[in-house]
Parts: C-alpha cells; sequence; structure tokens
C-alpha cells in the first residue's frame, strides 16, 4: 500500500485530499520563547480554530514543518488532528541551528548518529509521544553553500529516506543552494520524487526554477502573501502594485511541471492566523490565491494538481516498511 503517515497512523496516500504542503501548527520552546517570541504558537484553542476553518473548506491534510527539539510537540499535533480532523505530518530532522538550544546535542552529531534518531522518529516513535511517528524528514540549510554540519545532516536525511521511503522536506534560505541539497541527496540514496524544496518563490528567477526541476524533484511555494504590504488585500502585492511573483512563477511553470509543484503558507508567526487576530489568515491560500490562479488562466486540472494530486505524489513513503 502506498501511504503517507499522520500523526494518527498510515494512510492511503489517496486520501491526502486538498493539503498545505508546508506549515507550522505548534511552536514552543524555551529557545523560541527567549530569541523569537514572535514566532510562538501554543494556544491550543486558537489553532484548533483555524484548523477547523480550513476543514470546513475542504482542507484534509497538513504538512507540519518543524523536527523534534526545535519547537515540535507531536502529543499536541495528535490531539488537534484528532478535533479537527485535519490529518497532520508531523516531521523529524533538524532545522536551522538558530532554534536549538547552543549545547543541544544534536547540533553536533555526525551522519550515523543523525540516521539513527531520524530511523527512531520515523519507525518506533518521536520524543514527545511514543503514540506518534514522523511521516517526513526536515532538513536546512542557511546560506549559499551547505556548512560542513548541514552537509552532514542531507546525508544522513538522504539515508533515513533510502531505508525507510520517508519524504524530504527541505528549508532554502530564500531560496538558495537547491541545486546543492539535490546533488548531496541524490548522491546518497533518496530519490527525487521524494524530495520537496522549500521557499524557491523567494527566489523568483524561473530560469532558476527550471533548472533545479529538471532533476525531478518537487518546489514548494509558500510566498502567495508575503509580497504584499496589506496581506488582507490580494490585489495589492508588491514588489510593484498588482505584482506577485509566487503568481507569475505558478502561471508559467506550472504547465511545463504539471506534478512537481505543491503549495502552503508557512505562517510561523501568529500575526498571520486570523484566529490570533492577524492576516492574511490560512483561509487565504484555499480561497483569495486560488481565485487569483484560476484568474490567471490556469486550467482546473492544474490547480487540483497542485493541491491535492501533487502532495499525494511527494508526501508518500516511496517503498513499504
Amino acid at each position: 500500500m502506498s501511504f503517507f503517515r499522520s500523526v494518527l497512523g498510515d494512510i492511503p496516500h489517496s486520501l491526502m485530499g486538498v493539503t498545505y504542503s508546508h506549515e507550522h501548527l505548534w511552536l514552543n520552546s524555551p529557545r523560541l520563547a527567549s530569541h523569537y517570541p514572535e514566532l510562538l504558537l501554543r494556544d491550543f484553542d486558537l489553532i484548533l480554530a483555524e484548523l477547523d476553518s480550513l476543514f470546513q473548506l475542504g482542507v484534509q491534510t497538513c504538512v507540519d514543518a518543524m523536527p523534534g527539539r526545535s519547537g515540535r510537540d507531536t502529543e499536541k499535533l495528535k490531539q488537534l488532528s484528532k478535533q479537527s480532523q485535519v490529518s497532520i505530518i508531523a516531521s523529524t530532522g533538524v532545522h536551522l541551528e538558530a532554534y536549538y538550544q547552543p549545547d543541544d546535542p544534536v547540533l553536533a552529531w555526525n551522519r550515523d548518529d543523525l540516521a539513527r534518531y531520524f530511523l527512531g522518529e520515523i519507525e518506533v516513535q518521536t520524543e514527545e509521544s511514543p503514540a506518534v511517528r514522523a511521516g517526513c524528514i526536515k532538513l536546512a540549510s542557511s546560506g549559499s553553500r551547505l556548512t560542513d554540519q548541514e552537509r552532514e545532516r542531507f546525508i544522513a536525511g538522504a539515508i533515513a529516506q533510502a531505508k525507510t521511503g520517508c519524504p524530504i522536506l527541505t528549508h532554502t534560505e530564500k531560496g538558495e543552494a537547491a541545486l546543492e541539497q539535490v546533488e548531496i541527496l541524490l548522491a546518497h540514496g533518496a530519490v527525487p520524487e521524494g524530495i520537496i524544496l522549500s521557499h524557491l518563490d523567494r527566489r523568483p528567477d524561473p530560469g532558476y526554477h527550471r533548472e533545479v526541476l529538471s532533476t525531478g524533484v518537487t518546489l514548494e511555494y509558500d510566498s502567495c502573501f508575503r509580497w504584499s504590504k496589506d496581506k488582507s488585500d490580494p490585489q495589492s502585492f508588491g514588489p510593484e502594485p498588482g505584482k506577485n511573483p509566487t503568481l507569475d512563477l505558478l502561471v508559467e511553470l506550472l504547465p511545463e511541471y504539471p506534478v512537481q509543484f505543491v503549495i502552503g503558507m508557512d505562517a510561523a508567526k501568529s500575526s498571520l492566523w486570523e484566529s490570533y487576530g492577524g492576516t492574511p489568515g490560512h483561509l487565504f491560500l484555499i480561497t483569495k490565491f486560488k481565485e487569483l490562479l484560476h484568474e490567471r488562466g490556469l486550467l482546473s486540472d492544474l490547480i487540483d494538481g497542485l493541491f491535492i494530486l501533487n502532495p499525494a505524489r511527494a508526501y508518500r513513503f516511496h517503498r513499504s516498511l
């Protein structure tokens, strides 16, 4: 059976439905509280309210992109999934070092130690909850080139995918180092259809994106609302009035690469959540931005692929355990 791994168990990948492919649904740690309080997301009722609204509009799955020790809580994700009926995929892996306590040993582990850690969370249990297993490997690079330690993490992620089939989701810093990420992952056993690279639309260069897409990987765009000074108004996008580079990229590239794009919000600040009193709120993606895709002439089949078929392809396990 081809499946994706949710916090409530394995589900046939054909049932993923409308999917938000890069989200942050719970963020809480001493490190975030002391250094990045704007990232804290720990009001269960407000988070649940936003998920309930998404579910009412047909969103069935969200990928939570925060790995352990950096603000994740898989027990909270399990409770949120149960109560909202939205399937949630939890991530193992290692994010940017800034989100960890400086003395966290995970930051110094070599590829073998890291691979064992990733495998344990995928195959056995996550650190916060023995009832939850991870369904995604999150990796990150912090600049235009990977550091030596980031390379170790990417190699470990590839090793873990080769053994389990678990999909890999990466953070690129403003779209940088994408080709290097892919090169390392493929050289150590990962498969391109199981690799998703985030934030490429923050470097809106179609030629660069085509070069990355030629490797067979999936690109995740999540800046559809970030170009606007008034995030509640989808027509006020910058950098020029009425311009939205994320929208322009999709209009140009999605017809050429119809199965290699997924989309999300990456709304890691409470100021972006409607339930917290912010804007634009998660509903923006499935309502206003989807309308803009239609208005720009993208076919319904392509849009359905972006939200439904492509995430099911990318986030399924690529071999059975």
